[in-house]
């Protein structure tokens, strides 16, 4: 199977819509008894913005490898040796959510992270280079083309730099498709 996408600085909105709405409708068939009742239900299925804990070791059995989540808010990546990949996510992904992955973004003054790859369950969708994406006005990328990821299914993020880099700040942009109750919860 080939994956064709590329970064864009523009939201593309249309798509992110279309993915939202192929992972609302699997979540549905997930959870039959569930369902997505609006932007603000009070129960059911909701759609929230991708949080760093969302694939981190605190809630996750698997874990968040390579990478540290400050607080609850930042993602980051730690101990990178140039030229290397360098896996930065690898995780099966919460039994109770879809991730729908939109992009990444960079906090870095001084990125160095040159190349990302996303895989999941073994098999690469995408490869592409990041350095285009520090000459936007904002230090953020969009896919062309967003991933969904269902629940308790792997997905892996490599990364290559051009110098070894003790920390730097990147993150995922994207939503999840969740139980209610995972949703809230604020721990």
């Amino acid at each position: 199977m080939t994956y064709l996408m590329r970064l864009t600085d523009k939201k593309p909105d249309q798509a992110i819509a279309s993915a939202l709405q192929f992972a609302i409708q699997k979540a549905q068939e997930r959870w039959p008894s569930l369902r997505y009742t609006g932007e603000w239900g009070t129960s059911g299925l909701v759609v929230t913005n991708l949080r760093a804990r969302d694939i981190s070791v605190t809630n996750q059995a698997t874990g968040l490898q390579g990478a540290e989540v400050l607080g609850s808010t930042a993602f980051a990546i730690t101990a990178v040796t140039v030229s290397a990949v360098t896996t930065w996510i690898n995780l099966a992904i919460d039994d109770r959510i879809f991730l729908v992955v939109t992009g990444f973004f960079s906090l870095s003054p001084d990125p160095h992270i040159t190349e990302m790859r996303f895989s999941a369950n073994g098999e690469t969708l995408y490869g592409f280079s990041t350095e285009e994406v520090y000459t936007w006005q904002e230090g953020k990328a969009y896919l062309s083309k967003p991933l969904v990821i269902s629940p308790a299914n792997n997905f892996t993020v490599d990364v290559r730099t051009d110098a070894t880099i003790t920390k730097e700040r990147i993150g995922l942009l994207g939503y999840i498709v969740a139980q209610r109750t995972y949703a809230i919860t604020f721990a």
